[in-house]
């Protein structure tokens, strides 16, 4: 019953449009407005970037466990398990719990209709993900960006105790805009006024909009991550992103100096 349960599940999302009328972080608001705003007792780390952030989700997630600590991972897109999306010490959630997150969910979605709030298929995969990662009384939950960053539905966090911002390039120019400036205030978008943000840039357009983007709105930047940072000591002719690497060591020593990291060593990670 209940895998035929989850199968009816997974058929009815995949009904649901990419896209809503509303921009994504307006729709997420109020989601997690129904929901009882799970996202106020959670710690969250808020990645965007469009190079390299899903490496140091994987990274950051990893060392984390390694260290004794419950993670909750949001990731998209998935490649054969929806559920590959939403998982808890790098496992993904079970089909049961799915289950119940949906229909949780799916009441909130059928208020906001009568609302003439209409969600898109990335909005329910997250209301889910924050509902479970409260069940699963995460420690910490590492949250990736959809498209972009300051409209996206991931943006209606407003209490991540870190920002992340990896390398920019050109990608979705459609929707993004098409320069590295105007990509990088999208990206810059998730800095939010007294969360501490580390961001990763070598082009000057780009770290002179996060630059000012932090400063016009009081947030506190770790060092920026340079070519100055790395060294390429192998090159087998394929494309490796060190940058990633840095920043993965500007959010360990954060957390470790935010005193997050209670008692616990990282050094063996580094």
């Amino acid at each position: 019953m209940a895998e035929n349960r989850y199968c009816d599940i997974e058929a009815f999302l995949d009904t649901i449009p990419q896209y809503a009328g509303e921009s994504g972080v307006v729709r997420a608001g109020a989601l997690l407005e129904e929901l009882g705003h799970p996202e106020k007792t959670l710690k969250i780390i808020h990645v965007a970037g469009s190079n390299g952030k899903g490496s140091v989700c994987a990274y950051l997630n990893r060392i984390l466990i390694q260290h004794g600590f419950r993670t909750g991972l949001f990731t998209s897109p998935h490649l054969v398990d929806v559920r590959e999306r939403i998982r808890i010490d790098n496992e993904m959630v079970s089909k049961s719990d799915f289950v119940q997150a949906f229909d949780r969910v799916h009441s909130a979605a059928k208020r906001l209709q009568k609302k003439n709030i209409t969600l898109a298929y990335f909005d329910w995969l997250f209301g889910m993900a924050l509902l479970l990662f409260v069940q699963k009384q995460a420690d910490f939950v590492i949250l990736e960006t959809g498209l972009g960053g300051r409209l996206d539905a991931t943006n209606a966090v407003q209490n991540p105790v870190l920002s992340v911002i990896t390398t920019i390039s050109l990608e979705h120019t459609a929707v993004l805009g098409d320069t590295l400036s105007q990509i990088a205030k999208e990206k810059a978008g998730i800095l939010k006024q007294g969360v501490s943000a580390v961001y990763s840039a070598k082009e000057p357009e780009v770290i002179h909009v996060m630059e000012q983007t932090a400063e016009n709105a009081g947030v506190p930047v770790l060092e920026g991550v340079t070519p100055a940072d790395y060294q390429i000591t192998k090159n087998t002719g394929k494309c490796i992103d060190f940058y990633c690497i840095m920043v993965i060591i500007r959010m360990i020593v954060f957390l470790w100096q935010q005193e997050l990291f209670i008692r616990r060593k990282i050094a063996a990670s580094l």
